[in-house]
């Protein structure tokens, strides 16, 4: 019973998070002649029941095998989340003047389940990386490392986890009779406690007859 009434509580929190990087290392190797990435980042959120695409970064240029890490600075950004995420990494291939996308990976989260405002993924959490098996393009050690602040109006006092008004409500309503419950559960297992020493401490006949 404890379990579920944490997953409830868990899933019905609303908080707001503000993504401040996102980083990625060894570099993913999608291209060629010492080429490895042109990476893309896409980050969606699902505010108000509904995909939209909150933000867009262009590193700006080729990584190489001389760079050890692929780092999107989103600090003057202000890219604030509330529900689901989902983050795209996308590699942009150029050829004959044209540019044509191709998905790295991605990965979904629930902003409500990020603990400690990071987020750290391994090759096997993301979606097409893990099926690199032969490691042809992801490193083996390969990470995905995301960092996060309280959005504002978390940070007054005593608005540290919001909630919404009718589902608090309910949450309240729903602890109260577990209380209830588990009150009426120990006052009868007391009963029954005292009935046995009672039951133990005077002969069998007697016994019988006051129980009955």
């Amino acid at each position: 019973m404890l379990h579920r009434r944490l997953a409830f509580a868990m899933r019905t929190r609303t908080r707001a998070l503000r993504l401040l990087s996102v980083v990625m290392k060894p570099v993913p190797a999608f291209a060629t002649m010492g080429h490895k990435c042109n990476p893309l980042l896409r980050v969606y959120d699902s505010t108000a029941g509904a995909y939209r695409l909150v933000c867009e970064i262009d590193a700006g240029r080729d990584y190489t095998d001389a760079d050890c890490s692929v780092i999107f600075d989103l600090n003057k950004l202000d890219v604030v989340m509330n529900e689901d995420v989902t983050v795209v990494m996308v590699h942009r291939r150029r050829a004959l003047g044209f540019v044509k996308e191709e998905i790295m990976f991605r990965f979904s989260f629930y902003v409500g389940f990020v603990e400690d405002y990071q987020l750290l993924l391994c090759k096997e959490d993301l979606d097409e990386a893990y099926k690199d098996s032969a490691c042809r393009n992801f490193d083996p050690r390969f990470l995905c490392f995301c960092s996060f602040e309280a959005a504002e109006y978390e940070r007054k006092e005593g608005i540290d986890d919001m909630w919404s008004g009718d589902t608090f409500e309910e949450f309240l309503q729903q602890a109260e009779a577990n209380r209830r419950r588990v009150e009426e559960e120990g006052a009868y297992l007391e009963g029954v406690a005292s009935a046995t020493t009672a039951v133990e401490a005077t002969p069998t006949g007697e016994a019988f007859t006051e129980v009955r």
